[in-house]
């Protein structure tokens, strides 16, 4: 497995995708704006160039060909997509800390926080577990999983906003309330997890009988 991580990211993953996770996440110092937008920024640049990349590389094909189960190779490539994305929200955890010094917290949207932080990783995990299943039913075709795992992730993300909005204490929880905000965060990374661990499961029983 960490040769197959290692192959990912000396290979695969080109440095920039890292670098890119520190400007999207710089995007959070601006003042009064819809901050749940910056986690999409992965599912809308990084995603569709990086896995475009593997295609036109053969990724899949040469690693159909190294003497590794297959398996393997989906929990490696799902693991390091995970890895960028908690790379994301780090990053926008440290422009959120940016923003909250210098501005506060208020804000027309949700708030930035832990909470804020929380909901990004449950974003992800969706976005993970419609992505990687359906991607992987033919481990070539990848425009109409990333259209649905986008559309489904807006979707929760549209919930948290009207949630926030309607609800006390569900804002309550998710704004930028450090002791409200810490159950948030733990949640979000448990349904992140799970999520991705489903993923891993359901593609790894697909991708061991696509012909390649």
């Amino acid at each position: 497995m960490n040769n197959l991580l290692r192959k990912e990211f000396g290979l695969t993953i080109h440095p920039m995708y890292v670098g890119a996770a520190f400007i999207f996440g710089a995007l959070a110092m601006i003042p009064q704006w819809p901050y749940l937008i910056i986690p999409f920024y992965f599912c809308w640049v990084t995603v569709p160039t990086l896995m475009g990349r593997l295609k036109t590389n053969k990724d899949n094909q040469f690693s159909a060909l190294l003497p590794v189960p297959r398996r393997a190779v989906v929990a490696a490539r799902v693991m390091s997509f995970s890895i960028l994305e908690l790379l994301h929200v780090i990053a926008a955890g440290i422009g959120s800390a940016v923003h909250l010094a210098v501005f506060g917290p208020e804000n027309f949207a949700l708030q930035l926080g832990l909470g804020y932080l929380g909901v990004c990783l449950v974003i992800y995990g969706v976005f993970n577990v419609v992505l990687f299943p359906m991607y992987y039913r033919t481990a070539e075709k990848f425009g109409l999983p990333l259209i649905l795992a986008i559309v489904v992730s807006a979707v929760v993300a549209g919930a948290a906003e009207v949630l926030v909005g309607v609800s006390e204490p569900v804002a309550a929880v998710l704004e930028n309330r450090v002791a409200a905000g810490v159950p948030a965060l733990l949640g979000g990374a448990i349904v992140f997890v799970l999520l991705g661990y489903v993923a891993f499961r359901v593609s790894a029983k697909r991708y061991e009988t696509v012909q390649l």
